[in-house]
């Protein structure tokens, strides 16, 4: 009979740590599915702000945009397993702005109006080596 309690009670403490470990591991992986990304976007003023902001926010998977007129910084965070940081890049190039990665073609560029006409300089990601 004491066999038999130690071998139940054995199998409810191996059972009891699966699913500790395995709840773990799910939240884990919620957890990382959230990506925060920090870059440089040339831009002037409010409406360069509005219209950076908006292009980001209406991209399916971005939970949060922030872009400093001053620092010319964007703040995201986003859902990697449904959007790449590439396309956050292309739609803020799409909409007339510069990234590390993406230029935005000088139509879009000269489109914009004049106070948001910033200097165009290049602000790409060196390569490594």
């Amino acid at each position: 009979m004491k066999i038999f309690r130690f071998n139940l009670l054995t199998s409810l403490l191996v059972m009891l740590f699966s699913v500790i470990f395995s709840t773990q591991n799910v939240m884990a992986q919620r957890l990382t599915k959230t990506q925060k990304a920090n870059f440089t976007v040339l831009g002037n003023c409010s409406m360069c702000k509005e219209r950076i902001e908006t292009a980001v926010l209406d991209i399916s998977g971005v939970k949060y945009v922030s872009w400093n007129a001053e620092t010319k910084e964007l703040n995201t965070i986003y859902n990697r397993r449904r959007v790449d940081l590439s396309e956050i890049h292309k739609a803020i190039a799409h909409v007339g702005h510069d990234t590390p990665l993406y230029k935005a073609q000088d139509s879009t560029y000269q489109s914009l109006p004049l106070c948001c006409l910033y200097e165009r300089k290049d602000i790409s990601v060196p390569k490594k080596p």
